[in-house]
């Protein structure tokens, strides 16, 4: 499903990656260090940059039982979406609030 993830934001505790599809953006994060404080500063990181777009900016759920997968992505914004990938997984959707 993921053909290039553009690197939007490179930062020494996480980078975060877009993938640009026909239906909106596919976002990806990776932490490199993890810990409450790189969680606390990300969170508004991933927020400011979803804030800058104009097509819906979506995430994978490659597993619905990760509860704190969940909790962050919720705490990030996003919400459930009726999307689902060809793969079957959840896809949710990013509103401000």
């Amino acid at each position: 499903m993921f053909k290039l993830a553009i690197p939007v934001l490179l930062h020494k505790d996480y980078s975060i990656y877009f993938d640009y599809t026909s239906y909106g953006i596919v976002a990806h994060i990776d932490y490199h260090n993890w810990n409450k404080e790189v969680y606390k500063t990300s969170i508004p990181e991933i927020k400011k940059l979803a804030r800058k777009q104009t097509k819906p900016i979506y995430v994978e759920i490659y597993d619905s039982n990760d509860k704190k997968h969940l909790k962050f992505i919720k705490l990030c914004g996003f919400e459930p979406s009726e999307f689902i990938t060809e793969e079957g997984n959840e896809m949710y959707v990013w509103r401000d609030k």
